[in-house]
């Protein structure tokens, strides 16, 4: 699967728009517009990784300059615990996704 191609985008902008709208008034309200941050998904029982691309197209459309890894392929196999995502960039964004 292509995850980067036009459409695939326009269905995560389209959800984005609908689940935010205009704006995550919490996270607009407790962090600085200008703040970095670290962060990381977990997998939070055992699992078969699918669609983890999905996650950096998410994060990439609310900052472009963030810093998205997948640490697993599809179809990997994880024990609860394991990192799946790790990323970089925009704190009010990594909060927002």
């Amino acid at each position: 699967m292509n995850w980067h191609s036009e459409e695939i985008q326009k269905i995560v902008r389209n959800a984005l728009a609908e689940d935010i709208g205009s704006g995550d008034a919490g996270t607009a309200a407790t962090t600085p517009p200008n703040a970095v941050a670290r962060a990381h998904i977990l997998a939070r029982q055992t699992l078969v990784c699918a669609g983890l691309p999905l996650a950096e197209n998410v994060f990439r459309a609310l900052d472009p300059e963030m810093e998205v890894t997948c640490l697993h392929a599809d179809g990997s196999f994880v024990e609860p615990g394991t990192k799946l995502v790790q990323m970089r960039g925009n704190a009010a964004a990594i909060l927002t996704g």
